[in-house]
């Protein structure tokens, strides 16, 4: 793979976050129409598939500290994750638009 390429999603790419250079400036966050949120280092390697909603993904967003992420779906929800454990913090059900 060469740099700047990513490979792993099924799908189309929906949102697209820079980790806080500060924390970790060199990991991206990706959502995409596959329903799954990725990870990858600059170089386009996969390093973590920590979200699987029940539908398409249409944005994702890091926190400022570097170890919370959030990502949102058109299955209604929004999620809060832990970096990089991938542990789910909070799910908010319930969005219609």
């Amino acid at each position: 793979t060469r740099p700047g390429t990513l490979r792993g999603h099924r799908s189309a790419v929906t949102g697209v976050a820079w980790a806080p250079e500060e924390e970790l400036g060199t990991i991206m966050l990706t959502g995409s129409l596959d329903k799954t949120v990725r990870l990858f280092n600059c170089y386009g390697n996969e390093i973590g598939l920590i979200a699987q909603h029940e539908d398409e993904v249409t944005s994702v967003a890091w926190a400022p500290d570097g170890k919370t992420l959030a990502t949102a779906s058109e299955d209604g929800s929004a999620k809060v994750w832990l970096w990089p454990e991938g542990n789910c913090m909070a799910t908010l059900a319930g969005h219609n638009d």
